[in-house]
């Protein structure tokens, strides 16, 4: 712990202009890290999953398109000449972009979302059209010269299973 608030800007006696600046130039590293690693996954789920690899591609083909490691650095040095108005102008330029890119990356759990919806109401279907099926055979057997208390447990248990369903 002691080694680590050696390390902080403080701790070197950087003023808070300078441990901005600091801060700034960490986070624009870690992007460039980001990047780096997305076009690794991409590069490793390609054969296993081609969706998922291209829409990380397709992120990192809309962050060059977008310059944001660029944004960064200019921010770095904006923060470094005090030219504060613009360097927070930017920051916000920089976050607009790097919001568009988390969307991007989140569509991929939104599709997987929808896909294991639709799999789950076509289960329902399924169980729903047996009741149905169930009930008019009830129905007919009623109407027909079926025993009435067999009937009737019958009728219970399909009750019990449309309960369920709407559970």
């Amino acid at each position: 712990k002691t080694a680590d608030k050696a390390e902080q800007p403080q701790a070197r006696g950087l003023g808070p202009g300078e441990k901005l600046v600091l801060e700034q130039q960490a986070l624009a590293d870690k992007y460039k890290h980001l990047e780096e690693v997305l076009l690794r996954m991409s590069e490793l789920s390609a054969a296993t999953d081609p969706r998922r690899a291209a829409l990380l591609k397709k992120a990192v083909g809309q962050s060059k398109e977008h310059l944001i490691g660029a944004q960064f650095d200019a921010l770095v040095d904006l923060l470094r000449k005090e030219q504060l108005s613009r360097a927070s102008e930017s920051q916000e330029h920089v976050a607009q972009d790097l919001r568009a890119l988390l969307e991007l990356l989140l569509s991929e759990n939104r599709a997987q979302r929808i896909e294991s919806e639709k799999a789950r109401i076509r289960e329902y279907l399924k169980r729903l059209n047996l009741i149905i099926n169930r009930q008019k055979d009830l129905q007919g057997r009623t109407g027909g010269a079926g025993e009435p208390k067999q009937l009737s447990g019958e009728q219970g248990e399909l009750a019990r299973s449309a309960g369920d369903l709407a559970e």
